[in-house]
Order: C-alpha cells, then structure tokens, then sequence
C-alpha cells in the first residue's frame, strides 16, 4: 500500500492501518519528535490514544529519571525508553527507538511473617 502525505507522522500511518503502524514503529529512523508523538497524539476522528500497558520508573538522576512505557498496536507490544524531567525546567527527552517487546510473566515469592501458633494473623495485624 502506498502512502502519501506532506508531512509523513504516525496520524498518516494510522490512517493506513496497523501494519503500517508497525512498520513505522520498527524502521529505525523516527526522530525525537516522531517518538514523542507516540505518547502525545489522538487516532484521527476518535479521542483515543495508543494503548499504554505498562509503565516501570528507572533509577533517579539529577536532572532527569529514565522510564519504560509499552504501547500495544494490534495484538504486537513496542517498548519506548525515554528520560522524564524532573523538574518544569528539564524537558523530556525521546531519543531512544520502539523496539518490538513480548510478555513474560515472573513469579515472585513473599515471605509473610506470622504469629507462632497460627495461620491467620499477621505481625502487628492483629486487632
């Protein structure tokens, strides 16, 4: 399918479908501002916006703190890192490509510390 439009943009692809999209996200070539759109722009006649499903904090820096966010496009997940200002004078900063990402579920084991004697209280739960 081609695809014509002054100003080539994520709105441009969406129009075009999401195997489009998917080939937008997985070119290598967005710019910072391209990049930024994924988490700014609306699908064109609708409100709505890329699906975010998940948002993890990195480790905090002077000037800014990196962050993970996954979008979902069709039934395929695409991770952005970026770095969040922390402050209003720090811009955020999109320099970092989508890459194409799959779900992988952890098991996390927690220990519970309970009274001797008994399944059902907790420490300092027990009122």
């Amino acid at each position: 399918m081609e695809l014509y439009c002054e100003k080539i943009n994520l709105i441009c692809y969406l129009r075009a479908g999401t195997n489009i999209v998917i080939e937008y996200l997985l070119s290598g070539n967005l710019t910072e501002d391209q990049v930024k759109e994924l988490f700014y722009f609306s699908i064109p006649g609708t409100d709505k916006k890329l699906e975010i499903v998940a948002e993890e904090t990195g480790p905090m820096k002077r000037w800014h703190h990196e962050m993970t966010t996954v979008f979902k496009v069709g039934e395929r997940y695409f991770k952005v890192c970026w770095f969040c200002g922390n402050t209003e004078y720090q811009e955020n900063i999109y320099n970092k490509q989508p890459v194409e990402v799959v779900p992988q579920k952890e098991m996390i084991e927690v220990t519970r510390w309970i009274e001797a004697g008994t399944a059902a209280k907790t420490l300092c739960n027990s009122l």
